[in-house]
């Protein structure tokens, strides 16, 4: 399932995270109305997760590169959130 791309079915369709695997398996289901605005923008979060930490991943690889190669442009505090982030979303420490 990690590897299956998240979806969000919108407030009509019951406002939903699947994932698009053979079971479409439920990551998030709305506790109250799909119609309500925050249940929207939280579900709509939920699925974008998995390309964000993906993305995250590869831009971590980056700025630690730019740490060692050109510690001028200072992105020493961008790689240390970068990092806090992925360690948040895996579970793993920073």
């Amino acid at each position: 399932m990690a590897d299956a791309e998240w979806r969000y079915e919108g407030a009509e369709n019951g406002g939903r995270v699947l994932a698009m695997d053979a079971r479409k398996t439920i990551i998030h289901e709305p506790p109250c109305s799909p119609f309500n605005e925050q249940a929207i923008t939280d579900a709509m979060l939920i699925a974008a997760a998995p390309d964000m930490l993906a993305a995250l991943q590869k831009a971590v690889v980056l700025l630690a590169g730019m740490c060692a190669h050109t510690p001028e442009l200072k992105p020493h505090d961008a790689y240390e959130a970068v990092s806090a982030a992925i360690a948040k979303a895996t579970g793993c420490s920073a």
